[in-house]
């Protein structure tokens, strides 16, 4: 049976989807095979050292135990990413909600029209004025919403 070019054959889906699943559990297990790649290595080191005292598993021990050091940081790094960018986008999140709800205020009291962006304009030039840092000012910014 011959396909034309425009149909996958079955062993081109069949490997698509087994390097599918393997990435899939390799990052879901990532962290715990580094760990084991790290702690088996020296503990067979440890017991080489402590009953044979030979150099050869030394030579192969350490080269896995550096690989599973790397794993393991890449694995973190990885991770730290990811959280930093949730945590980036709920503080931006909140800063909108404060935002929209100070907004809504605004245009519902015609009295204080405008006070609390007002306010958030005050502490923002106070701050550089002040010269504080960014993060500080962005604080002010947030806590002026608030009001």
């Amino acid at each position: 049976m011959l396909l034309s070019p425009s149909q996958p054959n079955r062993s081109s889906v069949v490997n698509a989807s087994l390097r599918d699943s393997l990435l899939v559990w390799w990052q879901k297990h990532q962290l715990a095979v580094s760990w084991t790649l790290l702690v088996v290595p020296l503990a067979a080191a440890m017991f080489y050292s402590t009953t044979l005292q030979p150099l050869l598993p030394y030579l192969f021990i350490s080269p896995i135990s550096i690989f599973a050091g790397y794993l393991i940081y890449r694995s973190t790094v990885s991770r730290l990413k990811i959280k930093t960018s949730e945590v980036e986008a709920l503080s931006k999140l909140h800063l909108a909600t404060a935002e929209a709800l100070a907004t809504a205020i605004d245009a519902k009291d015609q009295i204080t029209h405008c006070h609390v962006r007002r306010l958030q304009i005050y502490a923002t030039r106070m701050g550089e004025i002040f010269e504080l840092s960014e993060k500080e000012i962005s604080a002010l910014k947030k806590r002026y919403m608030k009001l």
